[in-house]
C-alpha cells in the first residue's frame, strides 16, 4: 500500500537540539490514535525524534505528525497498517534531513523502519475498530 497517498496532513514542531552533559542516548517514541468516521479509517501518527541525557532527561528534538485518511474496504491485511507507521518514520526523516541542511553541523541520522511486530497493539486496535463496523 502507498500509504504517502492518504496522508492529508503533516505537521512539524521546530527543531529542538539541546546542550546536554554526557553522551546522551537517543530514541524515536511514537503515539498513535485511530478512529472511523464513516466509511474512512483516520490515523493520526505522531514520531518523535527524542534525545536522553544522562540524568535519564528526556528533550524532544523534533516531531512528525501524520494523518491519513483511507477508505476502511482498502485495508486488507497488517502490513498495510504497518505501511502508515513506516510512512510517518519516513516523514520524520524527510523533516530532520530538511533541517539538517539549513544546520549541517547536525549528526546525519536516519531513523529506520520498526519491524511490523513492533506496531502490533496499535495494529490489532485498527483492526478491532475495523471489525466493530459489522
Amino acid at each position: 500500500m502507498n500509504a504517502r497517498a492518504y496522508r492529508t496532513q503533516l505537521n512539524l514542531s521546530p527543531l529542538d537540539f539541546p546542550a546536554i552533559i554526557g553522551l546522551g542516548k537517543s530514541s524515536i517514541v511514537y503515539q498513535s490514535e485511530p478512529h472511523i468516521m464513516g466509511d474512512t479509517l483516520h490515523l493520526s501518527i505522531t514520531k518523535t525524534y527524542v534525545l536522553t541525557d544522562d540524568n535519564n532527561k528526556e528533550h524532544n528534538v523534533l516531531s512528525a505528525h501524520s494523518v491519513y485518511q483511507v477508505s476502511c474496504n482498502e485495508i486488507k491485511n497488517r502490513e498495510d497498517v504497518s505501511a502508515f507507521y513506516n510512512d510517518a518514520t519516513k516523514g520524520l526523516n524527510e523533516a530532520y534531513q530538511y533541517v539538517r541542511k539549513q544546520l549541517p553541523a547536525l549528526f546525519n541520522i536516519t531513523f529506520p523502519n520498526l519491524p511490523i511486530e513492533q506496531y502490533k497493539h496499535e495494529i490489532d486496535h485498527v483492526f478491532q475498530l475495523l471489525n466493530s463496523r459489522n
